[in-house]
C-alpha cells in the first residue's frame, strides 16, 4: 500500500515541476500551444521506447477497440483540453482561483468515482471519518493557496469583466478539474485492460498529442520559427518526462488506493514541489521563501488523508 502512495505522490511532484519547465518553453519558443505539443511529443518517444524495451506493441488491434466501451479512450483527449484550458483561466481569473476552483472540481469528482464506482472503478462508500478527512484537505489546500496570496493582494480577477463572463470561467475552472480526475480514473481502466501501465500511458500521450497537434494547426497556422528553438534549454524538454511520470504513476496508483485517495495524494505532492520550487527557484523561476502558511496547509491534508484512508 505505501508504494502506491509513494507513486500517487511522486506524480504530483511531477506534474507540479511540468508547469514552470514548460512555461520556461512557452517564454522561449513564443508559444503556449507549440510547447505543449513540444512537451507531449517527448513524453510519446520516451513511453514509447519504454514500450517496446518490454517487447510490447505500440498499439491495439481493432478488434480491441470495437469490443471495448468507447469512454475508455477519453482520457487520451482529456490532457490537452485541460492544458489548452488553464491557459485561459489564468488570463480571466487569475492566479489564486485558477489554481483553486480545478482543485475544488477533482475533489468533488474523485469522491463521486469512489462512491458511485463510475468508470468500472471499487466502490468506497463515504463514512462520517472519510468525509472529514476530505473537508479537512480541502481546507488544507486553501490554507497552501489562498492565505499567503490573500495577504500579499495577489488575487487578480478581472473586474472588469461581467458578472456572467466571471460565473463562466469560474464554471469552466471547476470543470477542468473534473477532467482531470475522470482522466486518472478511466487511464487506470485503459492500463487494466491492455495489461501494461507504461502502454496505456504512451496510447494516452499519442492520441492526446494528435489532438492538441491539430488544434495547433488550427489556431497558429503555422509552425513555430527553428531560430525560436536555437533558445532553446536540454531541460526545457523534461516537462515530456514529467507528464509521464505522472500518467503512468496514476495509471499504476489508482487501482490500488481508489480515484479520490489518489487525488488528494497526488495534490499533496504538487503542493510540496511548488513549495519546494519556490523555495530554490528551480527551472529559473523566481525565488520566494516558503511561509508558515504554506507548510501547515500541507501538514493538514496530510491529516486529512490518514483520516481518509487509515481511521
Amino acid at each position: 500500500m505505501l508504494i502506491y502512495i509513494g507513486l500517487a505522490l511522486i506524480a504530483g511532484f511531477a506534474l507540479s515541476n511540468q508547469g514552470p519547465i514548460n512555461s520556461s518553453l512557452k517564454y522561449r519558443i513564443n508559444s503556449a500551444l507549440w510547447s505543449a505539443v513540444t512537451s507531449q511529443t517527448v513524453g510519446v518517444l520516451l513511453l514509447a521506447i519504454f514500450t517496446l524495451s518490454m517487447s510490447l506493441g505500440l498499439f491495439m488491434p481493432l478488434s480491441f477497440v470495437m469490443t471495448h466501451p468507447w469512454w475508455i479512450w477519453i482520457g487520451c483527449f482529456i490532457g490537452p483540453i485541460y492544458m489548452t484550458f488553464n491557459i485561459y483561466l489564468f488570463q480571466k481569473l487569475g492566479s489564486v482561483q485558477a489554481v483553486i476552483l480545478p482543485i475544488l472540481g477533482q475533489v468533488i469528482m474523485g469522491v463521486l468515482i469512489d462512491s458511485f464506482g463510475w468508470f468500472d472503478q471499487a466502490k468506497l462508500p463515504i463514512s462520517g471519518i472519510r468525509m472529514i478527512g476530505i473537508l479537512v484537505s480541502v481546507l488544507g489546500i486553501l490554507i497552501v493557496v489562498v492565505l499567503p496570496n490573500h495577504q500579499k493582494n495577489a488575487t487578480k480577477t478581472a473586474s472588469t469583466h461581467p458578472a456572467k463572463i466571471l460565473l463562466f470561467w469560474r464554471i469552466l475552472g471547476i470543470f477542468t478539474g473534473i477532467l482531470i480526475a475522470t482522466q486518472q480514473a478511466v487511464n487506470s481502466h485503459l492500463g487494466m485492460l491492455v495489461g501494461s501501465s507504461v502502454k496505456a500511458g504512451f496510447l494516452s500521450f499519442f492520441l492526446g498529442l494528435l489532438l492538441i497537434f491539430c488544434v495547433c494547426l488550427a489556431i497558429e497556422r503555422k509552425f513555430p520559427k527553428k531560430s525560436s528553438f536555437r533558445q532553446v534549454k536540454p531541460w526545457n524538454f523534461l516537462g515530456g518526462l514529467c507528464g509521464a511520470v505522472f500518467v503512468v504513476a496514476v495509471i499504476i496508483a489508482v487501482p490500488k488506493i481508489g480515484t479520490g485517495l489518489n487525488i488528494l495524494l497526488t495534490l499533496v505532492g504538487q503542493m510540496i514541489g511548488s513549495l519546494l520550487i519556490q523555495q530554490f527557484g528551480w527551472w529559473k523561476s523566481p525565488k520566494e521563501k516558503v511561509n508558515r502558511e504554506q507548510i501547515l496547509g500541507v501538514v493538514v491534508m496530510i491529516f486529512g488523508i490518514i483520516c481518509i484512508k487509515f481511521m
